[in-house]
């Protein structure tokens, strides 16, 4: 059989059984009768294999999709000067690659009845039938589809269908007809516990059977039409029959429920929608209370056994604002360093009614020092030491390049200490000085508190028994946690950071140290090309150097030799 469909309602497992036909027939050699006979679920590593082959094309149908995005068509190219050429799309490559072997190779159109289906595949439906002849393509070039290639269709009937092109409806060599199938949640749910195929079946029947009751009488077959598909009732096996359950309830609120409320929009079906839907949540809710064998559930201290009342987050809130901002419960912050970070912290305090700006430290003068916030004193930074009584947390506001180094591991002594340290590579390092001068003297050492590094690492250590949180900023930090979401929904995709385009005041403080240097800034850079590498899905992998470019803009101090190599101090 060389042209295939599976028509029928949503969810009755046409796309599922159009990947399976297709590497069962053109891999695994078998009759397409013998498709149902298969168990597909422990094959479903190899059909994806095949499917992501060079052997087989899996085109997704939707409404902006032209004949020629997918089989022949113009390409526009403008680089200094325009060109246009005709260049050979996915179908035709592929048809291309089949000629001439003794392989077979698919083509699957999933959801064909979304778009105009004669538009879509213009003189492709005649080649369809007539295999190995030529057909002429709009500058000449030929088109053929041998013996060898096996074409696949779906068809979604009754919503956004009913009408495939008869030219290509006629050309099937086999079409499979699918219904929601309730023997199929059996067997799927078999392997579980067997209430929890009992409830998600029961409620499967309770639709089959208010569909029949309300459908509208001027449609006939009704239920063979409307039934939502099976599909729609199966979820992921794994886990407790609590949890299964609990998958369930998502996919029955979020996928049936707007099911049926467009079956009742369209006249399809009648009676109290809102109603109906109501007592299925409660049936479900029943069915997962009795599987959930928890009565009570209480927070007991460990060591008194003492019961903890529930503390809400609405508690939170009022006891922040009628205690702490009431009575004034404020940390004492101090600053050491006060340029264009130790200003952004000033703010940030001024923000926040619990913090209170107690003091700033400086290298410079402290008479020439003008701050924001009024009658807080600014003292040189070798007395911060004797202000321990009087701050509660310093805050670092030096460089990562020779400041932080010394600094954070010498004040963290004296006090807790949050710093902006964001050399990643010297991490490690850094955290070893601070985590030891910590626990020698009963502070925390926040470091990397910054942009980036800094709010996505959320890395913790212990230190004097106090808890310390280093690298809390932009990347390492926030950046960190979107990066083991993403991983974990997509495990098998890539993770890729780009930064910028933006100044990097870490990088730019490098360059200004170099001899000869008056004033400098970096740019960091996104190199498009491989923007778009990851952005089209191709999965490179790319070196930092690949990813970014880094753009130097440098004032020379008046008489440096320009065509030295550069030295540091």
């Amino acid at each position: 059989m060389k042209n295939l469909m599976f028509a029928g309602n949503p969810a009755t497992g046409k796309t599922f059984l159009a990947r399976a036909a297709a590497y069962y027939l053109c891999y695994e050699k078998l009759n397409i009768d013998s498709l149902q006979s298969r168990n597909i679920y422990t094959d479903l590593d190899k059909i994806e294999d095949f499917i992501n082959s060079e052997k087989c094309e899996f085109i997704q149908v939707h409404p902006s999709m032209t004949y020629e995005d997918i089989v022949y068509g113009i390409d526009i190219k403008a680089t200094g000067t325009m060109t246009i050429d005709y260049v050979e799309k996915r179908i035709k490559t592929l048809c291309d690659r089949a000629r001439g072997t003794e392989e077979l190779y698919a083509i699957i159109f999933d959801d064909i009845s979304r778009v105009d289906a004669g538009a879509l595949l213009g003189n492709l439906i005649y080649a369809m039938e007539f295999r190995n002849e030529s057909v002429p393509l709009s500058d000449g070039t030929m088109l053929c589809i041998p013996d060898n290639v096996v074409v696949i269709l779906t068809e979604c009937r009754n919503f956004h269908a009913g009408h495939l092109d008869y030219a290509l409806r006629r050309r099937m060599d086999y079409v499979a007809e699918l219904k929601s199938d309730r023997d199929v949640l059996e067997r799927y749910y078999d392997s579980v516990n067997a209430n929890v195929g009992r409830i998600i079946i029961d409620i499967f029947d309770s639709i089959k059977d208010f569909i029949i009751v309300n459908g509208s009488s001027g449609i006939p077959d009704v239920l063979d039409k409307y039934m939502p598909g099976h599909g729609m009732f199966m979820v992921e096996r794994t886990g407790t029959a609590y949890f299964v359950l609990d998958k369930f309830k998502q996919k029955m609120v979020y996928q049936i429920f707007p099911f049926i409320n467009n079956l009742s929009s369209l006249g399809i079906l009648r009676g109290n929608i809102e109603t109906y839907e109501k007592t299925l949540e409660s049936k479900l809710n029943i069915g997962i209370s009795g599987l959930n064998r928890i009565s009570d559930i209480r927070k007991i201290m460990v060591n008194s056994g003492e019961r903890v009342e529930p503390y809400s987050l609405e508690n939170t809130v009022r006891y922040y604002e009628t205690e702490v901002i009431a009575n004034r419960c404020s940390d004492y912050k101090g600053i050491l360093g006060y340029g264009n970070l130790g200003r952004g912290v000033e703010c940030a305090v001024k923000h926040n009614p619990d913090m209170e700006l107690a003091a700033v430290f400086t290298r410079r003068n402290p008479e020439q020092v003008h701050i924001l916030t009024e009658g807080v004193p600014v003292y040189p930074a070798d007395e911060a030491p004797d202000k321990q009584d009087q701050i509660d947390v310093l805050i670092l506001c030096g460089g990562s390049a020779t400041d932080l180094p010394v600094q954070t591991p010498e004040y963290v002594r004296y006090f807790n200490v949050v710093d902006s340290f964001d050399t990643h590579a010297k991490i490690p390092e850094h955290f070893d000085a601070v985590d030891k001068a910590a626990k020698e003297n009963a502070h925390v050492g926040l470091i990397s508190v910054g942009w980036d590094p800094g709010m996505f690492s959320l890395s913790r250590m212990y230190a004097g028994g106090t808890l310390s949180i280093i690298s809390v900023g932009w990347d390492p930090g926030l950046f960190s946690i979107n990066r083991i979401f993403g991983e974990s929904v997509l495990p098998e995709g890539g993770t890729y950071t780009f930064w910028g385009r933006g100044v990097s005041q870490g990088h730019s403080d490098a360059v200004r140290r170099i001899r000869g240097v008056k004033d400098a800034r970096q740019y960091t850079v996104p190199v498009e090309q491989a923007l778009e590498a990851v952005r089209s899905g191709k999965n490179p992998e790319l070196t930092t150097r690949q990813k970014h470019t880094r753009e130097c803009f440098v004032v020379p101090e008046e008489g440096a030799d320009l065509h030295l190599a550069p030295g540091r101090d």
